[in-house]
């Protein structure tokens, strides 16, 4: 099994290293962000599967970076995780395309759980475009070859 990669924006830098250090005992890859406009530069650079970022933070917030890394319809679960939450937001995260809202304190159980689901999400994607691919490149049908003659027939009328 490959390590998903995860990156973790977060501007309070004791819980993006707590965070972090989570993530990777739990078997993922991590990279963490201290806001929007570096995750954003990191998701370019590095194509992480999944990202974990806070709502709240200075130069570019959560619901931004949600924004764009929706609006380059990249396949990345994005888990919005907030101090501040409300009804509100979560409904236009969720709009937006996030995967998952969490709210603070963290609850370790629950984010596991949705690590494991959006990886699992993730790998039947990849899944199914692989498959999209290859009857794509041979036809839906495949290739249609019977065993009549080539002459043409009529119907009696």
């Amino acid at each position: 099994m490959s390590r998903e990669r995860v990156l973790i924006v977060e501007d309070e830098e004791n819980e993006r290293s707590g965070l972090a250090e989570l993530v990777s005992a739990w078997g993922y890859e991590a990279n963490t962000a201290a806001d929007g406009q570096e995750g954003y530069e990191k998701v370019a650079a590095w194509s992480p599967a999944i990202v974990i970022t806070d709502l709240k933070m200075p130069r570019l917030g959560g619901m931004e970076l949600l924004e764009r890394i929706a609006s380059d319809s990249q396949t990345i679960a994005v888990i919005v995780v907030t101090a501040q939450g409300t009804i509100d937001s979560a409904v236009q995260a969720m709009r937006i395309g996030a995967y998952d809202y969490i709210s603070k304190p963290i609850d370790t159980s629950r984010l596991r759980t949705i690590l494991q689901n959006a990886t699992a999400l993730l790998g039947t994607r990849t899944e199914l475009e692989v498959t999209r691919r290859k009857l794509r490149d041979t036809g839906s049908l495949g290739s249609l070859v019977g065993p009549s003659d080539r002459k043409s027939t009529r119907l009696n009328s």
